[in-house]
């Protein structure tokens, strides 16, 4: 699993998706892509993206966290940024990488 390691107050959090079922949780306890109120969607990123190596972390957990991100030197804005990226890499991820292997996507009558 590609992540983020942030250390809170003397304690190490590991934050990312470590696969599809990652990220399948995360939108079954909310998280949406589309969601167009950013504080709510990146508070939701940034909790789901605990659960993997903190499966017992809590939404308040994670808000204290979060509370405390300035005071140890993170800017929130950067960390959700990564996350998402790091989202972004688990659907990437099943792509194929060779392009010979590649086959080509057509719509036919069928």
């Amino acid at each position: 699993m590609k992540g983020i390691k942030l250390k809170i107050d003397e304690k190490e959090y590991i934050l990312g998706f470590a696969n599809r079922e990652s990220v399948k949780r995360a939108e079954a306890l909310g998280l949406n892509l589309m969601d167009r109120k950013v504080i709510t969607f990146a508070d939701k990123l940034f909790y789901v993206s605990l659960l993997d190596k903190q499966p017992d972390m809590t939404e308040k957990d994670a808000d204290e966290i979060i509370g405390k991100l300035a005071e140890n030197g993170y800017d929130y804005s950067e960390v959700i940024s990564t996350l998402r990226q790091l989202l972004e890499e688990v659907f990437t991820s099943t792509q194929i990488k060779d392009p010979k292997k590649k086959k080509t996507i057509k719509i036919e009558n069928c």
